[in-house]
C-alpha cells in the first residue's frame, strides 16, 4: 500500500551539456506543478562537472573530486554509520548525501585508480 509523502519533493536536474530539450522542459513545468498542488517541494539541481569542458584551475581548487564508491559500498558505509549514530545527513528529499570516503584520498592515490581503470564518478566537495 503506497503512502502519500508528507511534503513530496520533486526534482529537476537539467542537464549541462547542451541546449534544454522541449521534453525536459515540459517535465520541469508539470513537476513544478504538481509539487505545488501537493503542497511539496520543487527543487531545481544544476551541476556542471561536464569533464571535457571544465576549467582545469577550478578542479584544482578541489570543487570536484572523483568518487570510487559503488552504489552498494555507498549503501553499507551508510548502514555501518547509521547503525552507531542514528543520523546520516539527507537531501530535502530523504536521499542520503555520498560519504566523504573517497574526497579524503590523495591525489596520487585517485591517479592510479583512475589509470587502473577503476569505475569513477565525479562529487562536488
Amino acid at each position: 500500500m503506497n503512502h502519500p509523502q508528507e511534503n513530496p519533493v520533486f526534482r529537476f536536474a537539467p542537464s549541462p551539456n547542451g541546449y534544454l530539450h522541449l521534453g525536459h522542459a515540459y517535465s520541469a513545468l508539470l513537476n513544478f506543478d504538481m509539487a505545488q498542488e501537493l503542497g511539496g517541494q520543487f527543487l531545481l539541481r544544476i551541476e556542471d562537472i561536464d569533464i571535457t569542458r571544465c576549467n582545469p584551475a577550478l578542479e584544482m581548487e578541489g570543487l570536484i573530486y572523483p568518487a570510487f564508491m559503488s552504489r552498494s559500498e555507498r549503501n553499507r558505509v551508510i548502514a555501518e554509520q547509521t547503525g552507531l549514530d542514528k543520523s546520516w545527513p539527507c537531501d530535502p528529499d530523504g536521499a542520503p548525501h555520498y560519504p566523504d570516503y573517497d574526497r579524503g584520498l590523495s591525489l596520487d592515490e585517485r591517479q592510479e585508480r583512475i589509470e587502473a581503470g577503476e569505475p569513477y564518478a565525479f562529487r562536488r566537495g
